[in-house]
């Protein structure tokens, strides 16, 4: 018989994960994000289908940062781990998409009309990096490149949109059509830092 792995301990989850600069900031900021403005619609009365999509982008963003942050590298129990947890994030990750494509299709959405191509575009991404992902995890069987497509997802699907929203959280008129499109380079940005760390050197593991 094999010997059992020990479960988890708070250091193995908190000290062991893969903490990187850009990603503790990216979770930070976006959990913080969705908290300060999308909790803040749902406690107010937001229509169901908004608050909705906001709490299926809160699990979104939990589900995506643990998954970051504990990669099957770190063992059997956290293999199995990051497998739920990856198909917890698939389904929140598709409700949100599907949650805010109505909200600006049925005109209830509260940003400008350049914003709401963005999103959409964003939206269709990262329904296409989700299925990517999820072919190269099962059956392509190639981690890498499941890694390459989620850490693009993660930084594009969560980050970005949040980027965007910064001007509206600090009390700031919208800067038009030049940030919404412009801020989409923060998220690509970030992606490909954490990219490059990942597959030269860096202590993550896939």
């Amino acid at each position: 018989q094999g010997v059992q792995e020990a479960p988890p301990t708070w250091r193995t989850v908190v000290l062991g994960a893969n903490w990187t600069p850009w990603l503790t900031l990216a979770i930070a900021y976006t959990l913080y994000f969705i908290c300060a403005l999308g909790l803040t619609w749902v406690s107010s009365g937001a229509p169901l289908v908004i608050s909705t999509h906001v709490v299926a982008a809160l699990l979104f963003a939990l589900a995506c940062g643990w998954n970051m942050l504990h990669t099957p590298s770190h063992g059997n129990i956290f293999r199995r781990y990051h497998v739920a947890v990856g198909w917890t994030a698939m389904a929140s990750g598709v409700a949100v998409v599907v949650g805010g494509y109505w909200i600006i299709l049925s005109g209830e959405a509260i940003i400008s009309p350049g914003a709401q191509i963005a999103f959409m575009i964003t939206g269709a991404l990262q329904i296409f990096l989700q299925g990517l992902g999820v072919y190269f995890a099962r059956i392509a069987r190639s981690p890498e490149r499941h890694m390459m497509c989620m850490t693009i997802m993660f930084y594009n699907s969560l980050l970005l949109p949040a980027v965007n929203r910064l001007p509206q959280l600090l009390g700031l008129e919208s800067p038009g059509v030049a940030w919404t499109f412009g801020s989409s380079a923060i998220g690509f940005a970030f992606a490909f830092i954490s990219i490059y760390w990942n597959m030269r050197g860096g202590k993550v593991r896939v």
